[in-house]
């Protein structure tokens, strides 16, 4: 259960009339759907990102990318992906994005 239920149950035992009840249930889901949806277009604005970054050529320029240009622009990822994964209440069990976090990063060879 979210906190945002929970909060929503407390307010709901208050007793507030049924429509007020009503209105606080749906601008809850409300909230919970707009949260849904930003994430959703953060989530498909990366894999667009990621798409381009692992293409053999940079696209904007149509020149070959090294191993060490594309695994600097990977090392951007992470932050995003945390903060999709922080406002949508997803937890990584298995530790992928630190995983992939913990890469040596190409700037340094």
């Amino acid at each position: 259960m979210s906190v945002t239920t929970l909060s929503l149950f407390i307010e709901l035992s208050k007793g507030v009339n049924e429509i007020e009840k009503q209105q606080l249930v749906v601008n809850n889901l409300n909230k919970e759907q707009q949260i849904i949806e930003s994430a959703t277009s953060r989530y498909k604005e990366v894999l667009n990102k990621l798409s381009k970054i692992v293409h053999p050529f940079d696209i904007t320029n149509i020149s070959k990318q090294t191993s060490a240009q594309v695994q600097i622009l990977l090392m951007e990822l992470p932050e995003i992906i945390e903060l999709i994964l922080s406002e949508c209440g997803i937890i990584d069990k298995k530790d992928r994005l630190g995983k992939f976090a913990a890469i040596p990063d190409a700037r340094h060879f």
